[in-house]
C-alpha cells in the first residue's frame, strides 16, 4: 500500500481512496484502469468478462470515495478528467 501511497500525490489522496475494503479498491482502480485504457466501459467490461453495470458501478463507487469524478461518460465512450488522467498515468506500471 505504501508504494501506491508514492505513487499519488498526496498522503490525503490515496488516503480517501484506499478507504473501506482493500480488495474492492484494488478491483475498483483496476476497473477505472481499464476503463480508462480503453476509453469505453462496455469494451473494458468485455475484457474483464463482467458485466457493464458492474464496471460503472465499481467506478462510481471509487469516485465517491474519492469525493471527485475521475470519468466523464459520453455517447461515444468515456473522457477522463484531471485527476482520472493523473491517476491513469500513475497507475500504468501498476496494472501495465
Amino acid at each position: 500500500m505504501t508504494d501506491i501511497c508514492d505513487l499519488i500525490h498526496g498522503y490525503e489522496y490515496m488516503n480517501c481512496i484506499l478507504r473501506g475494503n482493500f480488495r474492492n479498491n484494488i478491483l475498483g482502480l483496476y476497473d477505472f484502469y481499464v476503463t480508462a485504457k480503453h476509453q469505453n466501459m462496455r469494451t473494458a467490461a468485455a475484457f474483464n468478462n463482467i458485466n457493464q453495470s458492474t464496471i460503472c458501478r465499481s467506478i462510481k463507487n471509487l469516485e465517491n470515495r474519492c469525493c471527485f469524478s475521475l470519468i466523464i461518460t459520453h455517447n461515444r465512450g468515456v473522457r477522463l478528467t484531471e485527476s482520472g488522467n493523473y491517476l491513469f498515468r500513475s497507475l500504468h506500471d501498476y496494472f501495465y
